[in-house]
């Protein structure tokens, strides 16, 4: 995005007015995410409306099998100033409900939550570090 400033209206029409964009997003399998401590909120919000709106689902991610791996401790959210703006509206995260608390891992976020409900076995925690 190198600096540029989308809304989530842009970003939707830029990813799903793509008809080669959604194919690859409709035949993808998984999505891998690699470093996901570096993800914004925002940008897990983004990737769900995409995968949703282009996978025609409703799931988190459109229904997508992903897979993430990434260590909180070791490297913090990118911060780009606006980078995209998105409506992270009522009970995004973890705070009051307003819409305005400052979220800045996307563990804090709703999504995150729907992705990896707690209750479920579907989640591997490496926690024994080998160097």
């Amino acid at each position: 995005m190198s600096g540029t400033t989308l809304d989530e209206k842009a970003l939707l029409q830029s990813v799903c007015g793509s008809t080669t964009v959604v194919r690859r997003w409709r035949e993808a399998k998984a999505l891998i995410i690699d470093e996901i401590s570096m993800m914004s909120p925002v940008m897990l919000q983004a990737l769900n409306i995409v995968g949703q709106r282009a996978r025609g689902n409703s799931r988190p991610m459109g229904g997508l099998l992903l897979i993430v791996c990434g260590d909180f401790f070791q490297l913090p959210p990118v911060q780009v100033q606006s980078s995209i703006k998105t409506h992270i509206g009522p009970a995004a995260g973890t705070g009051t409900g307003t819409g305005t608390e400052a979220l800045q891992y996307c563990f804090q976020h709703r999504v995150w939550k729907q992705l990896f409900p707690s209750n479920t076995q579907n989640s591997v925690v490496l926690q024994t570090v080998f160097r």
